[in-house]
């Protein structure tokens, strides 16, 4: 099945909501002081050579991946991370990496955490946000340049996404914030440290972006399921003909509860529990059994209803009904997770994995978490993407030694 008609929604209808003219969609925060608050307390840093003991206790309760790195938040609240640390993304100063996983964060408790591709951002169970990497210039406390009284009519945040130097946010009611430098993924014209307020003609419900070297794209869904893209369209990522550019609207089939989006496609969940991708195609990220560039969505053919599924940079993996784990795309680095040949045109499924509940992906690697509270990933670890105390990589799944 194909994407019915789309409405598109251009740039230029968005610019009439804006107030500040200086910036494409973007209106500036008020510049007044924040009223005083409390120093927050400075977590434990962890040199990125000390690594954790391994702790039967630790049960992961959420795992998110991109870039060279990984995630896992603790039922207990505690942070760990590994691979990269180029850009202190692991919580250290910037340089090396970690094969197994570090603690971040000391004693600040963690309600939710993202990751970007130079970056680490958490949501604090005080309703702060912490964040570690590239453009996060405070390493001697867990709090960003800001917190949420300096931004006036923002609420509590549940939601963001990273492109190599910028970042979006967005609260309960659907307002989007949007901060880091800019390029072709990004709703800023200038570099900003602190979030500006996007200014959008619908609420936001999730969002995901993708960018290097100022290249990139995002798609989001709005609330009520209409999936929006935007960015660059070389390859037809943002559900058009190749480099038609803007910001447009796309009621998929069934309309969508999540997008993930790698270099240069897209993918959204459907309502219905399927699976949608479009864009590049030339070694077989859309999983459609084909190497065709799409400009609409393809449905994956996939085995079952879809429980989660994340994308990499030119890979995708998805966890079924069962508890199955099947990916798709390149397979250079093992990431699809088995000994397929350099491309996987359709899911292929990993075998001897436990069953799942989540699936994350880095660039090059993949990762799920259990039904037990375990990770697992494979695919790529020059840099200790897999957790496992090595730097071996390839498709065989590695257990993350937390």
């Amino acid at each position: 099945m194909r994407a019915p008609p789309c409405t598109t929604l251009l740039v230029s209808a968005l610019l009439a909501a804006c107030e500040f003219t200086g910036s494409a969609g973007v209106a500036p925060i008020p510049d007044e002081p924040p009223p005083p608050r409390p120093t927050p307390e400075a977590p434990r840093h962890v040199e990125v050579a000390q690594q954790v003991r391994y702790d039967a206790a630790v049960y992961a309760d959420e795992l998110v991946a991109a870039g060279s790195h990984a995630c896992v938040r603790a039922n207990d609240d505690r942070l760990f991370c590994w691979g990269s640390n180029r850009d202190g993304q692991l919580g250290a100063a910037a340089g090396g990496h970690a094969a197994r996983p570090v603690r971040v964060g000391g004693s600040v408790q963690v309600e939710r955490v993202f990751a970007g591709p130079t970056q680490t951002a958490v949501l604090r169970r005080d309703g702060e946000v912490g964040h570690w990497g590239r453009y996060a210039p405070r390493l001697d406390d867990a709090v960003t340049p800001w917190s949420r009284r300096d931004t006036p009519g923002v609420g509590a945040l549940v939601g963001a996404t990273f492109g190599e130097q910028h970042a979006l946010a967005w609260d309960q009611g659907g307002r989007l914030i949007a901060w880091g430098a800019p390029d072709a993924a990004s709703f800023t014209t200038a570099f900003l440290v602190k979030p500006v307020l996007v200014h959008l003609s619908f609420a936001v419900d999730q969002a995901s972006m993708w960018s290097r070297e100022g290249k990139g794209h995002g798609c989001l869904v709005a609330r009520g399921g209409v999936v929006a893209c935007w960015g660059n369209n070389e390859q037809g990522q943002l559900g058009r003909a190749a480099f038609e550019q803007g910001i447009f609207i796309y009621p998929l089939v069934g309309m969508a509860s999540r997008v993930a989006v790698g270099e240069q496609f897209s993918c959204a969940l459907g309502v219905d529990r399927a699976v949608w991708c479009w864009g590049a195609n030339e070694v077989g990220q859309l999983g459609d059994a084909t190497k065709q560039r799409r400009d609409l969505p393809e449905r994956v053919r996939l085995p079952a209803e879809v429980l989660a599924f994340a994308t990499g940079r030119r890979h995708a993996c998805a966890v079924v009904r069962d508890g199955s784990t099947w990916c798709w795309g390149v397979n250079d680095r093992g990431q699809v997770g088995a000994s397929v040949e350099i491309a996987a045109t359709t899911p292929v499924r990993v075998t001897a994995l436990p069953k799942a509940v989540g699936v994350a992906c880095g660039d090059d690697f993949s990762c799920i978490r259990t039904e037990q509270g375990e990770a697992r990933c494979w695919g790529r670890n020059d840099l200790g993407q897999l957790g496992d105390g090595t730097l071996v990589g390839g498709h065989a799944q590695r257990r993350v030694l937390l």
